[in-house]
């Protein structure tokens, strides 16, 4: 019973998604960005759902196909290369749209956080293997911590996403698919990379 919670847990939570329950935590936030047209919002949803959920997901089908990975859990450091390559280029790309199309400052550094973070993961990847699951969580949380305390945002967005972040470790822990210093030590990088991102980026 467990492990189906965990599977689901993680199923929902995953790398794949946490960049547009982030925008969509933003878009409801009441902070100015809120505000911003329905086609500007509709056009930003695009860009990311293209970027980071579906053109992945397909890309990874691929791999799979070709047997460059051998499951989209992608157990091993060496099936995780190729397929965080992609996902560091398609997050550039989506920044450079959002860029050209003059996407607010804030929502640049969001995607732009997203680039860092992945380059890290890669980096890291090389070497060690740590919770990519929880190196999103936490740059998000990193994100929705800074906005809290620049413009006070509600805080019922930080508490939920500690809740989730805990809920998603205790998955990736009861899987087997990290131990203990992998889930910490990713979700400590990916919230002090956003942290210290967004004080530069929007001091």
């Amino acid at each position: 019973m467990w492990k189906n919670l965990a599977r689901v847990i993680s199923i929902i939570f995953h790398p794949l998604f946490q960049t547009l329950y982030g925008l969509i935590l933003i878009f409801h936030s009441g902070f100015y960005i809120s505000y911003l047209p329905s086609v500007s919002k509709q056009w930003i949803y695009l860009i990311v759902i293209a970027n980071t959920i579906f053109i992945p997901l397909s890309f990874n089908s691929f791999y799979l196909y070709k047997g460059i990975i051998h499951s989209f859990q992608m157990e091993t450091k060496r099936e995780r290369l190729i397929p965080l390559t992609t996902q560091l280029i398609l997050f550039y790309i989506a920044y450079f749209l959002f860029k050209k199309f003059q996407v607010p400052l804030l929502l640049r550094c969001y995607i732009l956080t997203g680039v860092l973070t992945n380059f890290i993961i890669l980096l890291f990847t090389f070497k060690i293997k740590i919770s990519v699951h929880l190196t999103g969580l936490g740059a998000l949380t990193g994100i929705i911590l800074s906005l809290c305390l620049k413009y006070s945002i509600p805080v019922v967005y930080l508490m939920l996403l500690f809740l989730v972040s805990g809920l998603t470790a205790f998955a990736r822990l009861k899987l087997q698919a990290h131990n203990p210093s992998q889930v910490y030590f990713g979700y400590i990088t990916g919230m002090l990379t956003s942290c210290l991102l967004f004080y530069f980026l929007l001091s």
